[in-house]
């Protein structure tokens, strides 16, 4: 009994480095250029072995650029390309103050991905901040987790349950000295940027969370995807002293209540046809 123990433990740090290897390797790739960004991270249980030539990659790109996300009809990347053990999606303008995303995705079934928050500033006190609706990072984050787990599922058949991790961070400046690459130091916080529905009580420059959920329950877009999205979620904007995030609740229900005006109509309606119970408030 102690050995199988030892063996389940030293299987779950071995997946928690691993997990920590694939981030790390992400934010390397990422522009340092002050830009707060959601990122999100995924790792089997049971490791997969995409196979990787000139034919398979060519059905990986054609798959890929037909990839959205959730609710949305255009394609999530524009640019595929192979890295090492890795393929690597990408769109938008790494350099620019515009969107961009980037996107890894492991031989093993590990993935990571990485998107820029759009940058929306409040004053506060006389103090200016960067805010990000909780609505959008939920939005986001349920859709990356998605992407990942379909691609740890279909492409490299990996199995069991994934870790999972999701943070929201403020990007430290590349060079602080240098006039043409702007800096954005202004806290984070997560709010609606209304006066009427105040949420945030402090600002951060890094939250995450972390889960263990059904490899197959992400790669479904269904009550199971809601509940995992919910629970990272909640514990990122606790870092703001929110309770919980509003949008999706813990049993997997969609709350209408917590999504914004651009996204209630669309997110109700998705949620309706994949067997999601929608709650008023």
């Amino acid at each position: 009994m102690a050995t199988a123990y030892h063996r389940r433990f030293a299987a779950g740090a071995d997946r928690s480095a691993r997990l920590d290897t694939v981030e790390r390797e992400l934010l390397s790739a990422l522009p340092l250029d002050g830009y707060p960004h959601l990122i999100v991270a995924l790792t089997p249980e049971i490791p997969g072995e995409m196979v990787m030539n000139s034919e398979s990659f060519d059905r990986y790109r054609t798959e890929l650029q037909g990839v959205s996300l959730l609710i949305q009809e255009e394609d999530a990347f524009t640019t595929i390309r192979v890295g090492s053990r890795r393929l690597i999606a990408t769109d938008g303008h790494p350099d620019g103050m515009s969107h961009h995303s980037h996107c890894e995705l492991h031989r093993d079934g590990s993935g990571t991905f990485a998107q820029r928050v759009p940058l929306r500033f409040m004053d506060i006190d006389y103090k200016r901040f960067t805010w990000l609706p909780p609505d959008l990072m939920v939005w986001l984050l349920m859709s990356a987790l998605n992407i990942l787990a379909l691609h740890a599922r279909d492409r490299t058949g990996a199995t069991g349950t994934a870790l999972i991790r999701a943070a929201l961070v403020q990007s430290p400046p590349r060079q602080p000295d240098d006039p043409s690459r702007r800096a954005f130091p202004f806290p984070l916080i997560v709010d609606y940027g209304v006066d009427e529905v105040p949420l945030s009580t402090q600002s951060c420059t890094h939250a995450d969370g972390e889960a263990v959920a059904l490899l197959d329950d992400l790669a479904i877009e269904g009550p199971a995807l809601v509940q995992a999205t919910s629970q990272l979620a909640d514990e990122i904007v606790q870092a703001s002293g929110i309770a919980e995030a509003l949008p999706v609740t813990s049993a997997g229900e969609l709350r209408q209540a917590g999504w914004g005006v651009s996204l209630r109509n669309a997110m109700t309606k998705w949620a309706r046809a994949h067997g999601i119970n929608v709650v008023s408030a």
